[in-house]
């Protein structure tokens, strides 16, 4: 790649980059904390891994995956995780948002 247009794809993806780093020469522009930054990838992560586990299992019983993944989505919402463990649910799926 050249020079010139590593700029360029940083410079698309820079308000993205802003939300996640405190973006230290601009105290007003909106940035995630930190502790709030791990939950967002622990929930991704645990989506993502969820999905793949399922739709693997899926998989190997001969049915399509995307309907394990599904069924992961299941797993990981209110009807089952949330009913098991609430705490734990509301603790990675808080259902308020930041404030911005």
């Amino acid at each position: 790649m050249k020079k010139g247009y590593l700029v360029i794809i940083f410079d698309c993806y820079r308000p993205i980059l802003d939300i996640f780093f405190y973006n230290l020469s601009n105290k007003d522009k909106f940035s995630m904390a930190p502790m709030d930054m791990i939950i967002f990838f622990l929930e991704i992560s645990m989506m993502l891994f969820i999905a793949l586990l399922c739709g693997h299992v899926m998989s190997s019983l001969r049915f399509p995956a995307v309907l394990g993944e599904l069924f992961g989505g299941i797993i990981l919402g209110p009807t089952i995780f949330g009913w098991l463990s609430p705490s734990a649910y509301q603790w990675l799926f808080p259902t308020s948002g930041a404030i911005f």
